[in-house]
């Protein structure tokens, strides 16, 4: 493990609650600098961190919104996002922030319509003062967009807020096996942590869940590709494609719907 300095921060209460800490863990989180320069946190309740520890701006961007997004939005303009793990709020701030641009990007000159209704689960949500300090905002260049991300961690639990004309946001403090909708989502990222430290996300029971709260040819995008995940997948009704990750990693997985 490289050497790093770890500034540390009182975990929410929520999240301590009916919680037995091992003792050879903080009881605080702390900020942990990933290899490509930015920050994720490690929740030392699970001994694992919210983003990738070789990138945690780089994995939002490779796997979540160009893997999921700009790959989405090529083929449907007006979708609906499910994130499972809100968590900093990283990838919901890259997905606004892409949306923005390509809305003014001067190579879309078809007149396009793009808008996104995004729906974050984040059962043990962040306070805004800690993820401040990880400096996503700085990190992306993404100033402009600071107050829409302090309303991302601040508004009102199912509480539907418009973010700009064609950004929607939502942010549900649930669990996935909690929650259903009749509004299917036509694109999933699905960022829990992982397998051996959250294992119940990741059952087929949990997954097959999901897939019904998806619409035909929806996408899902993770970090993992792990065989039995795939092989779950697969046995659910997904078609599965493996595809480089970002550097650190040797695929991720991107399913579809079929």
């Amino acid at each position: 493990m490289e050497n790093r300095q770890e500034n540390y921060l009182e975990l929410p209460e929520n999240v301590l609650e009916n919680a037995v800490l091992p003792s050879n863990l903080p009881s605080k989180i702390s900020i942990y600098p990933t290899k490509d320069g930015s920050n994720t946190l490690r929740n030392p309740l699970l001994n694992d961190t919210y983003h990738s520890r070789d990138g945690a701006v780089a994995e939002a961007l490779h796997v979540y919104v160009g893997a999921g997004l700009a790959h989405t939005l090529a083929k449907k303009p007006q979708i609906r996002l499910l994130e499972i793990g809100f968590g900093t709020g990283l990838n919901a701030l890259m997905s606004l922030q892409y949306v923005q641009n390509q809305v003014e990007n001067e190579i879309n000159k078809t007149n396009t319509t793009f808008s996104v209704h995004y729906v974050g689960l984040e059962p043990a949500p962040l306070d805004y003062g800690l993820v401040k300090e990880l400096g996503y905002i700085e990190k992306i260049n993404a100033h402009r967009l600071e107050t829409h991300f302090r309303m991302m961690h601040e508004c009102e639990n199912e509480a539907e807020i418009e973010l700009s004309e064609n950004f929607f946001f939502q942010k549900e403090q649930t669990q996935l096996a909690k929650f259903a909708t009749k509004n299917l989502f036509d694109l999933v990222y699905f960022d829990a942590f992982a397998p051996r430290v959250q294992p119940e996300l990741w059952t087929i029971d949990a997954l097959a869940h999901l897939h019904q709260q998806m619409n035909t040819q929806g996408i899902m995008v993770t970090y993992c590709a792990k065989g039995q995940f795939k092989r779950d997948l697969r046995a659910i009704g997904f078609e599965v494609e493996r595809l480089p990750a970002p550097k650190g990693r040797q695929e991720m997985t991107r399913a579809v719907k079929i």
